[in-house]
């Protein structure tokens, strides 16, 4: 099927729920023009993505579909991810009004909480906190606070959940070079995994070629070329402040 880019951009608004409301990237030209999303995923996770052309795919893209599809009135809505850049899948979430029900319900109830009232959401785990708080606090002072029983509990819960994810990354890279070792040059089990080349790229290494460059015109005798690549040098040069970066003693 034919697809329509979303060309200028809209922002489609949900009719029950205004504040509630999504952005695409594609629909179907003919048909039911149902909303198609575009994806550019690492490699495909057999634990999050079922079999092309089923509806399995995490949680976080049925959402997203869920909703483009709500906006659109559309009875589904396609996931178009390319794996590994070149592995190209689609996937299908079609339309469960309990689902939407629950999305608009507990928008609702985020929106009155944390906009109309002006309650701060609490810290988890999730990136977007993570990126909240780095933002809101980029800079370390000289100030140092004393550990809380709360605090010491978090700490604990820290040290335990790194073993544990260090115990499944040794058992997911054992798993993965067994497989490797079984599969030897071949490319795949057709239906089940891939180990493919993936394209060529290029690498250029600048700081040498400008060494090369200067060596060759000071040769050739033209004056002031260190003293001119320095000032270039300079020129684009910043200074990038340090991160904060939590570390444990013990």
């Amino acid at each position: 099927m034919a697809i329509e880019f979303a060309d200028p951009w809209e922002f489609i608004r949900d009719k029950q729920l205004p504040i509630l409301g999504a952005s695409l990237d594609a629909r179907w030209s003919e048909g039911d023009r149902r909303p198609v999303d575009a994806k550019n995923i690492r490699f495909k996770d057999g634990s999050k993505f079922g079999d092309c052309g089923t509806d399995r795919i995490p949680l976080y893209y049925a959402c997203q579909l869920t909703v483009q599809a709500m906006v659109t009135d559309s009875p589904c809505a396609e996931l178009a991810p390319l794996f590994s850049g070149q592995d190209m899948e689609w996937f299908t979430i079609h339309r469960d009004l309990e689902t939407e029900a629950i999305i608009r319900e507990r928008v609702a109830l985020w929106w009155e909480r944390h906009i109309v009232q002006g309650h701060q959401p609490e810290v988890d785990g999730t990136d977007a906190s993570t990126e909240f708080l780095r933002k809101r606090f980029p800079k370390a002072t000289e100030a140092v606070v004393t550990a809380t029983p709360e605090v010491l509990a978090w700490v604990e819960q820290r040290k335990q959940a790194y073993a544990a994810e260090q115990a499944a990354k040794l058992a997911r890279t054992e798993a993965e070079n067994k497989i490797k070792e079984y599969l030897r040059d071949a490319q795949a089990i057709p239906g089940l995994l891939t180990w493919k080349n993936n394209r060529n790229s290029t690498e250029v290494n600048h700081e040498g070629a400008m060494l090369e460059l200067l060596s060759t015109l000071e040769r050739q005798g033209v004056p002031g070329v260190r003293q001119t690549a320095q000032a270039i040098l300079e020129k684009f040069t910043t200074t990038i402040p340090g991160a904060r970066v939590l570390r444990f003693t013990k």
